[in-house]
Order: C-alpha cells, then structure tokens, then sequence
C-alpha cells in the first residue's frame, strides 16, 4: 500500500478534459511576443518621432528670434557708446550715463549671453534632427521585423488567433 501511494504522488495529473486545448508550440509562442515587442517599440518610436517633431518645431521658430537679437546687440556694440541724452532734460537715465564704458561692458554681456543662447538652441535643433532621423530609422527596421514575424508565423502553421490582435 505504501509503494502506491509514492506512485501516486510521482505521477503528474491527468487533465479531466481531454478535448481540451493544447498550448501553442513554443515557436509560436515565441513568434507572438516577438510582434508584440515590435509593436509596443513601433508605438514608442512613434511617440518619440512626434515629440521630437514638435520640439524641433519649437527650436526652429526661436531661433530666427534668437539670431535677430544677436544682430542688434552687435549692431549696438559698434555704435559709440557714450554718455546717452537723458529723456528729461536734467534727470540722468541709465548706467550708460553714471559710468562710462560701464553700458559697453554690460552690452558686451547680453551679446555674448544672446550668442550662447543662439548655439545653444542650434545644437539642441542638431540634436532632435538626429532623433527624428533615428526613430524614422527604427520604425523602418521595426516594421520590416514585424512583417517577417507575421511571415514566420504563417509559415509554421502557426493556428492561433489572427494577426490582427497585434495592432490593438
């Protein structure tokens, strides 16, 4: 009696319902989560394509603002930079007007402040060129490995549920 109750507890359980449905194969399976990270990358990848789309949108509207600042801050840095009239006669208006070549110094600042801000912005619109360019290219490469995934499937007979679930 003891030796079949050891038995017992060694054998793996019988399924109740034979007609029950057998796991997909391991290919098949693998194939499915295979589309399913492509798809889920796919969503990413477009996701950042559009963020960086609407950055560089952005960037490329503030930067012509950007260089117009640059360019009258050097127009300004040019002119001579004496004492500036005062608005009302008798009053003293400015720095320009307290310290001489005090304004030169200050105006020297904002130039080279508007000229950081303006390299700045350039790179930054460098930058997201090249991530549109890298998510274009994901999305090709992603696409392309989903459509021999869903070749792959087919091919190995592969009967589970149709391909459309994918994109869901």
């Amino acid at each position: 009696m003891h030796s079949l109750i050891v038995e017992a507890r060694n054998m793996k359980p019988v399924s109740k319902n034979p007609k029950q449905a057998q796991p997909e194969p391991p290919v098949c399976e693998r194939i499915k989560r295979n589309i399913q990270l492509d798809s889920a990358q796919q969503a990413q990848a477009g996701r950042d394509w559009r963020r960086a789309e609407q950055s560089l949108v952005a960037i490329e509207a503030e930067i012509p603002a950007l260089r117009a600042e640059v360019r009258r801050l050097e127009t300004l840095s040019v002119l001579p930079h004496g004492p500036v009239p005062p608005r009302r006669p008798g009053r003293l208006v400015g720095v320009l007007q307290e310290v001489p070549g005090a304004g030169a110094a200050a105006l020297a600042s904002q130039l080279d402040n508007a000229r950081s801000r303006l390299a700045q912005a350039e790179r930054r619109r460098s930058t997201l060129q090249a991530e549109i360019s890298q998510a274009r290219n994901d999305l090709s490469r992603l696409e392309r490995n989903m459509e021999n995934n869903v070749a792959e499937f087919h091919a190995t007979g592969c009967e589970g549920r149709p391909m459309n679930w994918v994109r869901q």
